[in-house]
C-alpha cells in the first residue's frame, strides 16, 4: 500500500470535525441568507458535503460525518434534535451498499446515487417533521427544486474532489 495514500487519508480524517464545525458556521452566516432559485431554496452545505463524501470515500467515516453533520444542522435550526441526523444517516446507509456501481460509471451512477440519497434524506426529514407536528406544505412543494439544486452541488463537489484526489494520488474509497 502506498504511504502517500495513507497520509492523505489520515490528514483528511484529522480535519473532518473542525471542517464540519466551520461549515456549520458558514451555513448559518452565509448560506441561510443566500437562497437560490425562483422559490428561494436554501443550500444545506453540510448535506452536500455528507452525501459527496459518502459517494467518494464511503465506509464508517461517511456514517460518522452523516451523524455529526445531522446533529450540527439540528443544533443550528428549530427542528427537533436528531431529525437531520436520522435523515442523513439513512440517506448514507442507502448509498453505501450501492457504491460498487461507481466503478462502472462516472456520470450516471453517481447522479442516480445522489438523487436516491437526496430523496431518502428529504422523505425521512419531512416524515419526521410531520410526526413532530410541523406544517410542511410549502417545504414539500419545494422538494423537487431542492433536490435538483442539491444534486447539482453534490455532483460538482464529487467530481471536483475526485479530480483533485487523482492529481494528488488520494484514492477513492473501496468500491468492491
Amino acid at each position: 500500500m502506498d504511504n502517500r495514500n495513507d497520509l492523505g487519508a489520515n490528514i483528511i480524517s484529522f480535519l473532518l470535525l473542525p471542517s464540519l464545525i466551520a461549515l456549520t458556521a458558514l451555513q448559518s452566516r452565509f448560506f441561510a441568507y443566500a437562497p437560490v432559485g425562483e422559490n428561494g431554496v436554501v443550500i444545506e452545505i453540510l448535506t452536500i458535503v455528507t452525501l459527496a463524501w459518502a459517494l467518494w470515500r464511503g465506509g464508517a467515516p461517511a456514517l460518522f460525518i452523516a451523524c455529526t453533520a445531522g446533529l450540527l444542522i439540528d443544533l443550528n435550526s428549530i427542528v427537533p434534535l436528531g431529525v437531520n441526523a436520522l435523515a442523513l444517516l439513512l440517506a448514507v446507509c442507502v448509498i453505501l451498499p450501492l457504491r460498487t456501481l461507481l466503478a462502472h460509471s462516472r456520470l450516471v451512477a453517481p447522479l442516480l446515487l445522489t438523487l436516491l440519497g437526496l430523496v431518502v434524506w428529504q422523505m425521512v426529514h419531512h416524515l419526521a417533521l410531520i410526526v413532530s407536528g410541523y406544517d410542511i406544505g410549502r417545504a414539500f412543494a419545494l422538494m423537487p427544486e431542492r433536490i435538483g439544486v442539491h444534486a447539482l452541488a453534490i455532483m460538482l463537489l464529487y467530481w471536483g474532489v475526485r479530480g483533485v484526489g487523482r492529481l494528488f494520488g488520494t484514492r477513492q474509497g473501496d468500491l468492491s
